[in-house]
């Protein structure tokens, strides 16, 4: 019966704070697109997009190179020479669609959601956000809009950049070990991806980035004494990739749906 009661209180709980989640993100996207008197804080901005984008670049870059050969090998080992253009293609192509945007996301999770989650926490026990309350300084347009808005676009940026090395990685690699033409490669991978999968992998980095912006947020707004904020920065974690993961899921269902209505 304990165990009942506590299972119940815990789902009531988790209920309770996704609930909060999606209110905290609908509030934020409303006042951000229709609400005229909100000003997004240019400096925070770009620190954050700085901080969130071009502070990743090194990360980004070994992982989207270690795929790229790591596939590309992979591939020339277990596909017949005779099949490995259009199966690099393929996997390629599947890459940037679903992997690309996908650990874009988790990188930006462990660095800058976590990130924000310590900094907006720390200003909470310390009462700096008391403070810009007191000084008719709304917290959410001060401070979260900001930080919602530069990974949005950060997300965006680092799936394009994480793609293009990954591409330019793999051809290298396929180049190198069967000497096929890139040009015939570049053609093989392209004729994968058409319009519909472009706009699915935008909206993703969209989706992606504003769920990350939204839980980092939230738990380090409920943050209320210093020892609770490794707990916060966990729950920003393994939140942002579960809402990432079942919106993933969500858009492929989508994506397979219109592709077989439109195509």
């Amino acid at each position: 019966m304990v165990f009942l009661n506590r299972l119940g209180s815990s789902t009531l709980r988790t209920i309770s704070t996704y609930t909060d989640l999606l209110g905290l993100w609908y509030d934020m996207v409303t006042r951000l697109l229709f609400n005229r008197d909100t000003r997004v804080n240019g400096p925070q901005l770009v620190n954050q997009i700085l901080f969130t984008g071009v502070d990743a670049f090194f990360t980004i870059t070994l992982i989207a190179i270690s795929l790229g050969v790591a596939l590309s090998t992979q591939l020339v080992n277990n596909v017949a020479n005779i099949d490995v253009t259009s199966f690099f293609g393929t996997l390629l192509a599947l890459s940037i669609k679903e992997v690309s945007p996908f650990i874009t996301a988790v990188v930006i999770i462990g660095r800058s959601g976590s990130g924000f989650t310590t900094f907006l926490g720390n200003m909470k026990v310390t009462r700096e956000t008391d403070a810009l309350k007191a000084m008719a300084i709304p917290v959410i347009d001060f401070l979260c809009i900001p930080n919602f808005v530069g990974m949005v676009i950060a997300t965006l940026a680092l799936n394009f950049y994480f793609s293009s090395i990954l591409l330019l990685s793999g051809l290298a690699t396929i180049n190198f070990l069967t000497g096929r033409p890139v040009y015939i490669l570049i053609e093989q991978v392209f004729s994968h991806i058409v319009f519909i999968d472009i706009m699915v992998i935008l909206l993703k980095c969209i989706i992606f980035g504003s769920v990350v912006a939204t839980t980092s947020s939230y738990f380090g707004l409920h943050v209320k004494t210093i020892r609770i904020v490794p707990r916060a920065v966990f729950r920003t974690v393994v939140t942002s990739i579960i809402f990432i993961l079942l919106a993933n899921i969500a858009l492929a269902l989508i994506s397979t749906f219109l592709r077989g209505f439109l195509l």
